[in-house]
This record gives C-alpha cells, structure tokens and sequence, in this order.
C-alpha cells in the first residue's frame, strides 16, 4: 500500500485500493449471454445446492451475485457488503443505489471458497439495452470486479 500511495496510484485509478481489496481472493467474473449456464457453474464447481441460486430456462438472475467462504449460509445485500470491512466491496458504492440493490454477496462454507470467489452477473442484453435500461453502468461495474 505504501507504494501505491508514493507513486499517486489514485492520480491514475479511480481510487487507492482498500486493504481488504489487497488481500483479497482471487475472483472469477462470470460474464455471458442470458441462460447460459453461469449459475450452474458455480454452483456445480463449488457443490453448493443453495435456494438462492435462481436457475431456470427464462433469464433468471438479475443481479451480481459474490459467492465467498463463510462459516453458515446467509445473504448480505450490496448496501451492507460495501460497508463490511472484512469483504473487498466498499468501492462498489460509487456506482450508487441503482447497483447496489442488484448486488448480494451469498456466503458459503465451501472448500473452494476459501481459495476463490465466484462473481455471478446478470445475462448480457444486447445494444442500448446493456446500457440504459438497467439504471446502473454494467461495464464499468464488470471492470471494477474483474
């Protein structure tokens, strides 16, 4: 961290990074069309049968999904993860309410997750569509998580 502050790393990046963003997992961005199988990934590498993983022929996750190591399943939503210390997600927030309430971070006690992180997105639309009618930016969010 101390060089990133010497060489005004934030000059350049939106932001210096949070201690807990350094020392965090590795993360995989799962990113595709809609109904392509990116929920059932994660749930088939983790072995996770969870109700929260929404799989259906018909487009059905609309949020970002973090999938990270904890002791008992619970849900965080995205408003409360940016707040966490111990999750990399506090600089989440600058992509405002819109985002954050199609975030949640699923806490799992699987035993890839204490290596990896798995992030779930909504499928990709196609032209303007990605861009407008989601009232958050889907590309500037996707380069913040990857």
């Amino acid at each position: 961290r101390p060089i990133e502050l010497e060489s005004s790393f934030g000059h350049f990046n939106d932001a210096v990074l949070t201690v807990s963003e350094l020392e965090a997992r590795p993360q995989v961005l799962l990113i595709g069309q809609y109904s392509t199988g990116k929920t059932s990934l994660i749930k088939w590498v983790t072995g996770i049968n969870s109700a929260f993983f929404d799989i259906r022929p018909q487009p059905s996750t609309d949020k970002f999904m973090a999938v990270v190591h904890g002791d008992e399943e619970k849900v965080i939503n995205g408003d409360a993860a940016t707040c966490l210390p111990k999750l990399p997600y506090s600089g989440l927030s600058r992509f405002g309410s819109s985002f954050l309430s199609k975030f949640q971070v699923l806490v799992e006690d699987a035993e890839i997750l204490k290596q990896i992180t798995f992030i779930d997105t909504p499928g990709v639309l196609s032209g303007d569509k990605q861009r407008i009618s989601r009232g958050y930016d889907f590309m500037k969010v996707c380069r913040w998580l990857a």
